[in-house]
């Protein structure tokens, strides 16, 4: 148990860090698709080569390989979409809020845990539904008008132009999207007796990731920014190695039958993490009804995890 938590801190913080990458796309004009599609092509190329373990395939495919490559190519295209659509809601609304509400999804697979496989429904998992309900009403009551975040000098216009609810609509399309990948991704390691032999899990994810950023990319028809390269290496690095913790998590919480842990866990220490970035590097401004709506988030998170 004490790995499988270990496993989501760090998860949790390596999110927080991909969190900063977008914040700062966002607030500077970076092309977000450009870097997305290196992105999604360095880790498909780096799981194939670094992770698969081509010598246990040889011995066979792993039980279920069509199943889990439907569930994680469709868990790769749809984060994909939630990653575009979080970047459009930081650049209109405040980037902390936007992120503890789009990271809010880990709801669903909490649910899907419950009703779907099995899991007993505690106290602390109802309350802490609660708050993650309540955190998002309270999002959506933001008069944003009334707060305007500050831009840096020299920001883009679209950034500069703060107001309105078109971020909140996008924020929560995203919290959905996010939480159905969640539950979508803990289905594998709820069947009985499977193991990931070969370690297919993320570099199949990985065609699925590839695939809705280039899709996308094609119907914008934007010109490719390849300055963006390094971070595109950055956010693929931290992205694997993410991805490697969360499962481990998953995997190690599942003999003690608390797999519905490690999400609450990595969100939790993930949008802390980012909502101290945001109040002391960003600075951004906040208003009562943003504090109480991003401690219920947290709030939510943390009791999620005391059961």
């Amino acid at each position: 148990m004490f790995v499988g938590i270990l496993s989501a801190i760090g998860a949790g913080l390596l999110w927080a860090v991909m969190g900063v990458v977008i914040s700062r796309t966002a607030r500077r004009n970076i092309d977000l698709l450009t870097l997305m599609v290196l992105y999604g092509i360095a880790s498909l190329l780096g799981a194939w080569l670094f992770m698969a373990d081509y010598h246990a395939l040889a011995r066979g495919a792993p039980d279920h390989l069509g199943w889990l490559s439907l569930i994680m190519i469709t868990c790769g295209v749809a984060d994909a979409v939630s990653v575009v659509l979080l970047q459009r809601a930081m650049c209109s609304g405040h980037h902390g809020v936007v992120w503890t509400m789009s990271k809010s999804g880990f709801v669903l697979p909490f649910l899907a845990s419950i009703w779907i496989f099995g899991e007993p429904a505690k106290p602390f998992k109802l309350v802490s539904l609660g708050a993650i309900v309540a955190s998002v009403i309270c999002f959506g009551l933001v008069n944003t008008d009334e707060a305007p975040v500050p831009a840096p000098a020299g920001a883009p216009a679209s950034l500069r132009a703060r107001g309105g609810r078109s971020w909140f609509v996008l924020a929560l399309t995203a919290l959905f999207i996010t939480g159905l990948v969640q539950a979508f991704a803990t289905v594998p390691s709820q069947w009985a007796g499977w193991s990931d032999r070969g370690h297919l899990r993320i570099p199949i994810y990985y065609i699925g990731v590839t695939a809705g950023y280039g899709t996308i990319s094609f119907f914008v028809r934007r010109k490719w920014d390849f300055r963006v390269l390094p971070w595109a290496l950055l956010v693929s690095v931290t992205a694997l190695f993410s991805l490697v913790l969360i499962f481990k998590s998953l995997d190690s919480l599942k003999s003690v039958n608390l797999i519905s842990l490690s999400y609450p866990v990595g969100m939790g220490v993930c949008i802390t993490t980012f909502a101290l970035y945001s109040l002391l590097v960003l600075r951004e401004a906040v208003r009562p009804l943003y504090v109480v709506a991003m401690l219920l988030g947290i709030a939510g998170v943390v009791l999620g995890a005391l059961q």
